[in-house]
């Protein structure tokens, strides 16, 4: 829909049986890393079912189970992997994982890069709604000089706590290089130095927290 160029893409329920998300996603030539994708339903949504389809393949709909991994097949090989969990408030989330279109030196046969169609179904309440939520932010990042560690952003909103238990020989760039990609995903932090060295860490929470440019419950700070 038309939300879908930022990332996001919803449906609302159905009048009766089931409702439908199709999210079309493109998979890229070449690409060692997954794409990932995740659909969240609402409480007291039933019977889901996932479908994955590569470009110009057809899927059948596998029922999903919470917190039973799910593989799913296409053409004779694994073409995702996916989970369904229950969140806060009895929300119903599905994680996916497409495979790469390049198994490098794995052995593994490549999954077809061109346009997957992936599609969600469930029966929901009355005024509940399927959301979808692309999950990949920019190209993979090259991290080794040979190609084989590869690093892929991805943005997604995540829920719960982020706990940093930090180094002594890094008392505060060790707690800033991982408070900014916390806060970047929406999470608070609580922040563990290692005892030798806390009174340093404490004096630069401090600082902080005084400036004012902390939201209240952003950071709290374990010594």
């Amino acid at each position: 829909n038309r939300r879908q160029a930022q990332g996001h893409a919803t449906a609302a329920a159905a009048a009766k049986g089931k409702t439908t998300l199709t999210v079309p996603g493109r998979e890229q030539p070449g690409d060692m890393t997954s794409s990932y994708l995740e659909f969240w339903l609402p409480a007291g949504a039933r019977g889901a079912t996932l479908k994955v389809a590569g470009p110009g393949g057809t899927a059948e709909a596998v029922p999903l189970a919470v917190d039973v991994p799910q593989a799913l097949e296409g053409d004779g090989q694994v073409i995702a992997q996916a989970s369904l969990d229950t969140r806060e408030g009895g929300a119903q989330r599905i994680f996916i994982a497409l495979a790469p279109t390049d198994a490098g030196q794995s052995g593994r046969r490549p999954a077809p890069s061109g346009v997957w169609q992936v599609s969600v179904s469930a029966t929901l309440p009355g005024g509940g709604r399927i959301d979808a939520h692309v999950l990949r932010d920019g190209a993979p990042e090259q991290l080794g000089r040979d190609g084989q560690f590869l690093g892929q952003h991805i943005c997604t909103p995540l829920l719960g706590t982020a706990l940093h238990i930090n180094a002594f020989n890094f008392p505060v760039w060790g707690m800033l290089e991982k408070l900014a990609p916390t806060w970047l995903a929406g999470m608070p932090a609580i922040v563990k130095p290692a005892t030798a060295t806390c009174q340093i860490t404490e004096a630069c929470v401090r600082i902080m927290l005084e400036s004012g440019l902390v939201p209240d419950g952003a950071l709290q700070l374990i010594a």
